[in-house]
């Protein structure tokens, strides 16, 4: 969980709120406590079984906000099965870079696939809270507990009923500068289910100046045989 903390304590945005139902819409029925109980197992099996892409591009846009300051910037990622890693920074505060910022980096793990986001029983209580519409589908949303406190905890957790996999995910992160609330999105990408946007929230202990906001919005994935060792590690570029 600490690893988890850490990632996402630079990621600080607005919270995205789950959308109402339209105006005059039939009210969806509240599954049972059994059909919800049922689902929560099905998300467990289907976490833990999901696939990830051996490669992939992606894309990028990033908003960070400080009392003093907005910075906006996008970016390109290609990342290899062995977590190898090409970021280029295409753009920053909308003026395009030519040629891009390039940065190359091992991360073993990328700390934005769903299943960092898991809720196991073992170490959550999970209440059903009701049904609501999120990013235009039908989601069962549960209220979520951690059992014991940690930097970071999940404390929303919204269900497509359909795969059983996260639409929707709220969590808590505490650093040692400030408190944190956030929300992360994900999506069908093909065969893959990835996140379209997190944000987080973040206020600094004892300050009276304001927060910090960070958003970043995932888009255009795509899923090559092989990424080739000099497109990952251009010459020039800075490594990490």
């Amino acid at each position: 969980m600490d690893r988890r903390a850490a990632a996402l304590a630079g990621v600080l945005a607005a919270l995205f709120a789950i959308a109402p139902s339209a105006p005059g819409a039939a009210k969806t029925p509240a599954p049972s406590l059994a059909a919800a109980a049922r689902l929560l197992e099905r998300y467990r099996t289907a976490i833990a079984a999901l696939p990830k892409p051996a490669n992939m591009v992606f894309t990028y846009t990033e908003m960070r906000a400080d009392p003093q300051r907005i910075v906006t910037s996008s970016h390109r990622v290609y990342r290899d099965e062995a977590g190898e890693q090409r970021n280029d920074t295409i753009e920053l505060n909308g003026t395009p870079l030519r040629p891009p910022l390039t940065q190359t980096y091992q991360r073993a793990t990328w700390p934005y696939y769903p299943d960092e986001f898991a809720v196991p029983a073992a170490e959550y209580d999970a209440t059903l809270a009701g049904v609501a519409t999120v990013d235009g589908k039908r989601a069962e949303v549960y209220a979520v507990k951690r059992q014991s406190s940690a930097p970071f905890s999940i404390t929303e957790l919204a269900l497509d009923p359909a795969t059983a996999l996260p639409l929707r995910e709220r969590f808590s992160v505490t650093t040692r500068d400030c408190d944190g609330q956030g929300a992360i999105d994900f999506a069908p990408s093909g065969p893959y289910w990835l996140p379209t946007n997190v944000s987080v929230e973040c206020a600094p202990s004892g300050s009276s100046s304001g927060g910090y906001k960070h958003t970043i919005r995932f888009a255009d994935y795509r899923f090559p045989g092989a990424i080739p060792r000099d497109v990952l590690h251009p010459i020039g570029a800075a490594s990490q």
